[in-house]
């Protein structure tokens, strides 16, 4: 009994590390092809794309991780098959109304979304994205009953294959406009064959999961019908009832998701208020589209530092839950206290070592170092968006996603009536402060719920202070470099790639020096990080 409960609690170990690993693939894939996607088609084709692309964002966040957690989670709950078979038929009926709802709006409705971004030949591209939501239930329903059966690998199989697909279609795309179709196509229509990629992809991964199903009989098992889950479907219990899954999927799951999707949500009210923000800032169209493309630089520089906050949230959000429904108070307080601050050390780290280098790093991907004081400010949202998904993981590990909501709610307030205000006022930059002050706002309602003895332990504000002064000595480090760089060589894009290459490097040894010289992080905190065998091994020698 006991060795059965240990190989289950190994399965279920190595399939959240798959996920994980998925998760962290999708996630750089998703943040590295923008950058050859922009050199391709310009600011202006990058404007037209990133317009549209948090539609997609927020169906992806349902469709990839959000919603299959929640319908596995919640198979995996029930007490025998009928009570399965009957939740997935009921789920499924709900699934498939959402996702045929998401599809209508987006793509009936599109000419008025295109409307309200200001710039009606966005019309074509929102239709494009459109069809992805067909794709939806196949992704999210298979997905959840692979996640309930603990088989992780096809959920990790898909995601890959669908973000692979999608980035090869999109890079496909641009290729073709900026080598063979420039004269023939315009900018929105790249846009729309690009935005096309989303529902390619979705249907590419929703084909592998079908026929991953039809070679998986425990699993088709599920989505079939029995005598018992008729009969139990006359008289169902109290949490199958319609209003009980009703609620459910509003507040376990879309709630829940919409967080995970919280700065995606932000790009989406930036899509409605940035341009025609700076059109009233005093921009003309053509250029108000550029600096738009611009601004949106900052999102694979902020996706790609929270990586390290997504890894850190899928290794401690079970530990919490099970800390929490054990009653381990003493478990859960450590828990959580070494998730805040490992993932707040980490994304300081990453923020400020990105920002040291920015103006280089511009030139490096972009070919220009447009927009860098903005994107620096931009860059802030790491570490805000970071600490933000600390508190909702403890949220949601003590079952209290009530508070994450109210936080949502008031971000998504704050960010939408500040926004316009802000860039028609202080232009590009305004749109930043927006997302910033909004950030902030969430922070401070979530930390007075924070458990005291949770901040106590914590000790935040002693570790500010002395990551603080490791990213000072590590700017010290790389201003000399600049000063030195810059005064022996040309200003180009080769010599901003090299300078990159040495500063990284030159950060990463300053930091490495000074954390293992004074003990910012105690050994158990050391041994979450990568290669850290490795550091305490020669720490000790």
């Amino acid at each position: 009994m006991a060795s059965s409960k240990n190989r289950r609690s190994q399965q279920a170990l190595k399939g959240a590390s798959l996920l994980t690993l998925a998760g962290i693939i999708a996630k750089i894939l998703s943040a590295v092809y923008r950058v050859p996607f922009q050199n391709l088609v310009g600011d202006t084709g990058f404007y037209v794309y990133q317009q549209v692309y948090p539609i997609y964002g927020i169906g992806m966040t349902f469709a990839l991780s959000g919603l299959p957690n929640y319908v596995g989670k919640q198979i995996s709950w029930q007490v025998d098959l009928a009570h399965r078979r009957l939740f997935l038929r009921r789920y499924s009926l709900l699934v498939v109304i959402f996702s045929l709802l998401c599809f209508s709006l987006t793509f009936f409705l599109a000419p008025l979304l295109a409307q309200g971004m200001a710039d009606p030949n966005l019309a074509v591209v929102i239709r494009s994205v459109s069809y992805m939501f067909l794709a939806m239930p196949f992704l999210l329903l298979i997905r959840g009953a692979f996640q309930g059966r603990n088989d992780m690998k096809h959920t990790a199989v898909s995601q890959v294959i669908e973000q692979v697909v999608r980035v090869g279609v999109i890079l496909g795309v641009a290729y073709l406009y900026s080598q063979v179709f420039s004269q023939d196509w315009s900018l929105y229509e790249m846009g729309a064959w690009a935005m096309a990629s989303a529902g390619i992809a979705g249907f590419t991964a929703a084909s592998y999961l079908i026929l991953a199903l039809l070679q998986s009989r425990g699993t088709q098992r599920l989505f079939q019908q029995s005598k018992r889950s008729r009969a139990l479907a006359e008289d169902p219990p109290y949490h199958l009832t319609w209003p009980q899954i009703l609620r459910t999927f509003v507040t376990d799951g879309l709630v829940i998701c919409s967080f995970s999707a919280l700065l995606v949500f932000f790009q989406l009210i930036d899509s409605f208020t940035l341009y025609d923000g700076l059109l009233d800032f005093g921009l003309d169209s053509e250029l108000a589209k550029v600096y738009k493309g611009v601004y949106d630089r900052g999102q694979p520089f902020v996706q790609l530092g929270m990586v390290f906050s997504l890894a850190f949230q899928t290794s401690y959000l079970p530990l919490l839950s099970q800390a929490f429904v054990k009653k381990q108070k003493a478990l859960f307080r450590e828990a959580a206290a070494r998730f805040s601050r490992l993932t707040f050390f980490i994304s300081l780290l990453v923020t400020a070592g990105i920002m040291a280098i920015l103006p280089e790093l511009n030139v490096m991907l972009f070919s220009d170092a447009k927009g860098s004081g903005v994107l620096e400010q931009y860059l802030l949202m790491t570490v805000l968006a970071s600490w933000v998904l600390i508190y909702h993981n403890i949220f949601l590990g003590q079952n209290q996603w009530f508070y994450s909501a109210m936080a949502l709610g008031l971000g998504l307030l704050v960010k939408g009536v500040f926004a316009h205000l802000l860039v028609s006022r202080f232009g590009l930059v305004g749109g930043v402060w927006s997302s910033l002050l909004a950030l902030v706002m969430m922070l401070v309602l979530m930390h007075h719920f924070i458990p005291h003895s949770i901040k106590t332990e914590s000790q935040m504000g002693i570790l500010l202070r002395d990551t603080s002064l490791v990213v000072l000595l590590m700017w010290l480090a790389i201003m000399v470099l600049r000063w030195t760089f810059w005064l022996n060589f040309p200003k180009s894009r080769a010599f901003a790639t090299l300078f990159v290459g040495l500063a990284v490097l030159l950060g990463a040894g300053v930091v490495l020096l000074v954390v293992r010289r004074y003990p910012i992080l105690n050994p158990a905190e050391w041994q979450e990080l990568p290669l850290a065998k490795y550091w305490i091994k020669n720490k000790e020698s």
